[in-house]
């Protein structure tokens, strides 16, 4: 029982630190993307997956830019973006 007790607060102190982990690791400030875009001159960022698929799109300064965060892949599927004639973005497993 007292072996328990005492290895409450360390599970909690995990779980609270994985979860803010989590965040820290997959959070990219708007700033940042922009500025990235800018100088690689475009407005379309792909990146890694972050287990959170999806197409932000920021804007600063007249400056519009997408960011596609690809999802995880597994062996059976991998996610891709694509670009249709229309010039839209779309998220695709």
């Amino acid at each position: 029982m007292r072996k328990k007790i005492a290895a409450k607060p360390t599970d909690n102190h995990q779980t609270d630190y994985s979860s803010e982990k989590k965040k820290r690791l997959t959070h990219i400030p708007e700033k940042l993307v922009i500025d990235i875009c800018q100088q690689q001159q475009t407005t379309t960022m792909i990146h890694g997956h972050t287990h959170q698929p999806k197409i932000h799109k920021t804007s600063q300064n007249d400056c519009n830019v997408h960011r596609v965060v690809l999802g995880n892949w597994t062996q059976k599927n991998g996610w891709y973006a694509e670009l249709n004639n229309q010039g839209s973005l779309s998220l695709n497993k």
